[in-house]
């Protein structure tokens, strides 16, 4: 029998498998926060193993790896933006806080990110880079459109971590409400 190779793409196919019994909001924050994690870390392992094949073609066929480099120019924008916001999740403020169960910093750091994310995408568009090296104008264009990516594919759990963020705080309020009236 074949083993199932342990990658990431094998990794986000199983965690999109819907949850069996009824989550609470907690639960469902962590799984969708999860989800997130493991699309940045998919789209970093299959961007690295882009650069590294271009790495080893370099070193075997320099003109070969070149004419077809565009690939691993791709896979360097990609990188980078994603890079970038793994290092947001992974920093010290973000695992506090999410160990904490403080939602609230969690989802204001992501929309944080997002906004910034949008506000360079809008600039780079709005006022396009123009070098005379066509090597940089490539990687420029392949990092707007990386960053359109990024707020395509994650506006959206964002904003589902947002609800759920939201729906968290009701439901503390109405306890906080029940044990202050005394009615349970």
């Amino acid at each position: 029998m074949a083993s199932k190779k342990a990658t990431a793409k094998n990794i986000v196919k199983e965690s999109v498998k819907e949850p069996t019994k009824e989550l609470t909001h907690q639960e469902l924050f962590r799984l969708k926060l999860d989800r997130i994690k493991e699309r940045i870390h998919y789209n970093l392992e299959i961007s690295w193993e882009v650069v590294n094949k271009f790495r080893e073609e370099l070193s075997k066929h320099p003109t070969y790896a070149f004419e077809w480099g565009q690939d691993a120019i791709k896979a360097s924008a990609t990188i980078k933006l994603y890079g970038e916001f793994k290092s947001l999740i992974e920093s010290e403020e973000f695992v506090n806080a999410e160990k904490l169960n403080n939602f609230e910093t969690c989802v204001y750091m992501l929309e944080t990110y997002s906004n910034n994310v949008n506000r360079t995408l809008l600039t780079k568009a709005r006022y396009p880079k123009g070098s005379s090296s066509q090597i940089s104008n490539l990687m420029e264009q392949y990092i707007v459109a990386e960053l359109a990516i990024f707020m395509e594919d994650m506006t959206w759990p964002i904003k589902e971590l947002e609800q759920i963020q939201e729906k968290i705080k009701e439901r503390i309020q109405e306890e906080t409400k029940q044990d202050n009236t005394g009615v349970v």
